[in-house]
């Protein structure tokens, strides 16, 4: 990639910034192709090379020491940018495996205490004969990433709460199967 030593660590900085959820892609690329007179549509095809490079090493969650190889393969980074990269990596890699676990758990969107249910009786009743069946009340409450509480309140019979504690269960295990 045919960048200079600055912009370069400035778009590693913005990438993790966005990837972080800290700054959007418009503000990146206005403030760090402004400075570096560089034709639009080149400016944007090395952000979202060097965007996607970001994405797939989150993902994988690469360690430094695969990292150099990984991005030798690509063949576009000068060996100078390869190691610019493994060392901004060395430091930033370990917060970007922290924010996919965070947004990745089912356990850390519950709030504390956000799964809470109590046997009770049927609240909404058609017929008098249904007065004297019984049901878990169940109250859920999540956390959005923005940190947004939402509380969803139902009323399950026995069977069903059971199934959606089950079930509930297994997402938790297949989200810990990925992370």
């Amino acid at each position: 990639m045919e960048v200079q030593k600055k912009t370069f660590v400035a778009l590693l900085r913005a990438i993790s910034r966005e990837q972080l959820g800290e700054q959007t892609s418009a503000d990146i690329k206005t403030e760090i192709f402004q400075v570096e007179d560089m034709d639009e549509s080149r400016g944007e095809e090395i952000y979202s090379s060097l965007s996607q490079t970001f994405k797939e090493l989150v993902s994988n969650n690469s360690q430094p020491a695969q990292l150099k190889d990984i991005l030798q393969e690509r063949g576009d980074l000068s060996e100078e940018q390869v190691q610019l990269f493994v060392q901004f990596w060395t430091n930033e890699g370990p917060k970007h495996h922290a924010k996919v676990i965070e947004r990745a758990s089912f356990a850390r969107k519950v709030a504390p205490s956000g799964f809470k249910w109590r046997v009770d009786q049927v609240t909404n009743v058609k017929n008098l004969s249904e007065i004297s069946q019984t049901v878990a009340v169940v109250e859920l409450v999540t956390k959005e990433v923005t940190k947004t509480e939402r509380k969803l309140a139902f009323e399950v019979d026995k069977d069903t709460l059971n199934s959606v504690v089950e079930q509930l269960d297994l997402i938790q295990k297949r989200i810990e199967s990925f992370v």
